[in-house]
C-alpha cells in the first residue's frame, strides 16, 4: 500500500476559466487518480454525455438523493440548477489509498469543509485573469442572456476571496491549457 497522503482535490474557480478543460485532460494523464461524476438538473449542453460530463437527472431525483443524504455536497446554481457530488465514490476512493479530483462550486467547497477534515482535502483555484477574459469564455461556449451573464459577473467579484483561502494556485490563460493541467499533476505529485 502507497504511504503517500491522499486527498480529494476541488477544483474551484468562477465559471469560466477552464476546470471542465482541466479536468478531462487530467483524465487522459491520470488514470490511477478518481474522478467522480457529478449529478445536475440542468439541460445537457450540446456534446455533453449522460454519466461522462454529468449524471442528468430530473429535479425530483436530484431532491430525494438530498434526503436520503447520497450527496457529499449540493447547490442550487445561479437559482437555476441543482448540482451535487456523490459522497460515497470520494470516500471509498480515499479509503482505497486513491486521489480524488472533481471540479466544484464554492456552494458546494462550503458543503465539503464543513464535513470533511481539512487533512481529507485540498482546493486548488483556478484563475484566467480578469472578468473581461471570462466574459469573452462564457459567450463563446453557448449563447447566454445579458442577465445571467451579469449574475456570474457578480459572482465572479465574490469568488475572488477563495483564491485567498485555497491551498493552490493554477493559472489557465488563453492558450495555456496544458501549462495548467501540468500545474495540477505537479501539485498532486507534490502534496
Amino acid at each position: 500500500m502507497n504511504s503517500k497522503k491522499v486527498f480529494f482535490y476541488m477544483l474551484i474557480g468562477p465559471s469560466g476559466v477552464g476546470k471542465g478543460s482541466i479536468t478531462s485532460k487530467l483524465k487522459e494523464k491520470l488514470p490511477n487518480v478518481i474522478f467522480p461524476i457529478s449529478y445536475t438538473t440542468r439541460d445537457k449542453r450540446e456534446g455533453e454525455i449522460d454519466g461522462q460530463t454529468y449524471h442528468f437527472i430530473s429535479k425530483e431525483t436530484f431532491e430525494k438523493k438530498i434526503k436520503s443524504k447520497e450527496l457529499l455536497e449540493f447547490a442550487l446554481v445561479h437559482k437555476k440548477a441543482y448540482y451535487g457530488t456523490d459522497k460515497t465514490t470520494i470516500l471509498e476512493g480515499l479509503k482505497q489509498n486513491q486521489n480524488v479530483i472533481r471540479e466544484i462550486d464554492f456552494q458546494g467547497y462550503e458543503s465539503v469543509r464543513k464535513i470533511l477534515d481539512k487533512n481529507q482535502y485540498k482546493t486548488i483555484f483556478i484563475t484566467a485573469g480578469d472578468w473581461d477574459t471570462l466574459r469573452k469564455r462564457i459567450t463563446s461556449r453557448s449563447p447566454i442572456s445579458e442577465e445571467d451573464l451579469e449574475k456570474r459577473r457578480q459572482s465572479f467579484l465574490i469568488e475572488q476571496k477563495y483564491a485567498k483561502e485555497a491551498d493552490y494556485i493554477v493559472s489557465n490563460k488563453n492558450g495555456e491549457l496544458d501549462k495548467a493541467v501540468q500545474q495540477v499533476i505537479d501539485i498532486l505529485k507534490n502534496s
